[in-house]
Order: structure tokens, then sequence, then C-alpha cells
């Protein structure tokens, strides 16, 4: 093999590596673009609009703040403070182990969100979806939650409150755990973007197909990050790709003298 035919053999794969990524970046593309979408034409509702409607449509954004059920609001299991959402990650295994077991409880009541004109249930595992391009890199809605963290230890008396709770701990009681527990505390501003139902009290926004979830910020600033995001993956994947199909192109000519004298 020639040195020509052996640049061209290495810039065939790096031309097909850059290819292999600008698909999984077309892949983000298209997420981005359907949550700006979603964002920008999700009709948004005031909640007595949205209770009083005998149409509502397949999705709806609400913007307001939270609260708890009419039952009340809910003790957390790990920090005991008040919240209208809360999911606790319990990461346990023997001392030494090089296996770890992931355990994740979550609260099981709607919460609602308020505006001037009434409230709206909103369904607990809408909090695990989120709206906001930063939110993606946490995995939950950052703006909206408190975050409580126990450091690594055997933990007994935590792991009985969890049962308490109706949630089965995993393992040996002398098990090391790492418990982190993240909450929504009432009175915070939210934004709602969900599929509109009758729920058992009033009308209810849960999970839909497609884009769904939770935010923080105000609903304008979540549209202006969902369509910069979107143009920048989008140029990226651009890049990507142009770039890939070059190099996997002038990889192919350069062998070609090769292969003809092969």
């Amino acid at each position: 093999m020639d040195t020509a035919s052996g640049i061209g053999s290495v810039a065939t794969r790096i031309g097909l590596l850059a290819l292999a990524l600008g698909a999984i970046a077309y892949l983000i593309t298209r997420h981005r673009e359907s949550l700006r979408r979603a964002l920008s034409t999700t009709p948004v509702l005031g909640c007595a609009e949205l209770i009083q409607t005998t149409d509502p449509p397949p999705r709806a954004i609400v913007v307001g703040r939270t609260g708890p059920t009419p039952t009340g609001p809910l003790l957390a299991p790990i920090s005991g403070k008040e919240c209208v959402w809360y999911r606790v990650v319990v990461m346990s295994g023997g001392p030494g182990a090089s296996r770890r077991h992931r355990s994740v409880y979550r609260s099981s009541n709607p919460f609602t969100v308020t505006d001037p004109t009434g409230a709206v249930e909103v369904a607990p595992r809408l909090a695990d979806r989120y709206l906001f391009e930063d939110d993606l890199y946490h995995d939950l809605p950052v703006e909206l939650v408190e975050i409580t963290s126990l450091d690594a230890g055997p933990h007994p008396d935590v792991r009985d409150r969890l049962r308490q709770y109706g949630f089965h701990v995993t393992g040996h009681r002398k098990d090391v755990c790492e418990i982190t527990e993240y909450r929504i505390a009432a009175d915070q501003p939210i934004t709602v973007l969900g599929r509109p139902r009758r729920g058992p009290n009033a009308r209810a926004l849960t999970t839909a197909r497609g884009i769904c979830g939770v935010a923080g910020p105000p609903l304008d600033g979540l549209r202006t990050s969902a369509q910069y995001h979107a143009k920048d993956i989008r140029e990226i994947t651009r890049g990507v790709a142009s770039g890939g199909a070059a190099f996997l192109t002038a990889g192919l000519l350069l062998q070609v003298p090769d292969w003809l004298t092969g």
C-alpha cells in the first residue's frame, strides 16, 4: 500500500466516523426542532379557560405557580420539608462492591399550577419531563428543584423512613447508600406543557406523546432558548455531515489507483 492509499484509508475512516456523528447530531436536531415547535405552536391557556373549555386541544401550555392538591402539601421523606413533588434516588451496595443498585422513588400525588383565574392539576410524572434546554443536562427541571444529598453511609434510619412511605429499599441495612432527594416547593413559577384530560376533581394536565413537561423559566425565555439551541445544533449537524462526506470522498478517491492496480 503506497502513501496516498494509506492516507486515503485513514481519511475514509474519519469520514465514516464523522457521518456517524452527524447521524447522532441529526437525531438531536430533530428533538430540538420538536421542542422549539411545541413551545411556539402549543396554545397557551389560563386555568379557568382550560377548565371551562368543552373541546380542549391535544396539548396546552399553562403558566403560573406551583401549588399543592386540596389534600394539602407533601412532606419530603429525606429532608422533611413541605413540597408539592419529590423524587428520591438511592444508590446502594455492599462496602467495596463494584456494582451499585439504583432505586428511584417518586411522589404519586398530583400537584397544581395556579394563576389568577384558578388552578389545574398536574400529573406528578410530568415533573420528570422538562422543557428548558439546560435541564437536559441535569435530567430534571433545575430551576424548580431543591436538592438534599446525604453523604455515603449505611443510613438505616433513612431506609426505615422510606419504607414508611411505602418504598421498598433493596439490599442489606448495612449497605453503603448515597441518597439524594429532589423536591419542588409550593409557590414557585412554573410553565407546564401537557395533555389536558378530565381528572377526578377537575381538569388536569398529564404526559403526552412527544414533547411535554415542566420548567422554571418564563415561556418567552423557553422559546428563545429552544430557538437558539435548535439553530446551533442544526449548524453543527450540517458542518459535521459536510466534513464527513468530504473526508469520505477524498479517502475513496485516494484509494482508487491502488484498487485499479491491485
